[in-house]
């Protein structure tokens, strides 16, 4: 026969799992939510392309240069990146600019959502 003080033990382990359990689940879901981007963060390729397209056109009208987009974005893109591409285009020096390798090293770390 189970007494009271058995019943009691049982309960409180029930609940004690039951807690540990819950707070799985929530912190499985807070970092589910942590790991997606919003949309509101991202840019469609189209809309990205034509950012550093407009840069690249801005600084090849001030360093009187011609330059094409050699590396497209065929991805959504995280908005921050694109812009410190942008930032970092208008940025460069037009001796840089004019020289072969002038892509600044963020344009190629623009990180893509698949």
């Amino acid at each position: 026969m189970r007494t009271t003080e058995t019943i009691l033990e049982e309960r409180v382990r029930v609940r004690w799992i039951n807690t540990i359990l819950r707070s799985f689940w929530v912190t499985v879901a807070f970092t589910l939510t942590a790991c997606t981007t919003p949309d509101d963060q991202l840019l469609s390729p189209a809309e990205a392309n034509e950012r550093i397209l407009a840069a690249y056109a801005a600084r090849d009208y001030q360093c009187g240069t011609g330059h094409s987009l050699t590396i497209p974005i065929y991805a959504d893109a995280d908005r921050e990146d694109v812009e410190a591409c942008v930032y970092n285009i208008l940025a460069v020096d037009c001796s840089v600019w004019s020289s072969s390798s002038n892509i600044p090293v963020v344009c190629l770390a623009i990180q893509l959502s698949l």
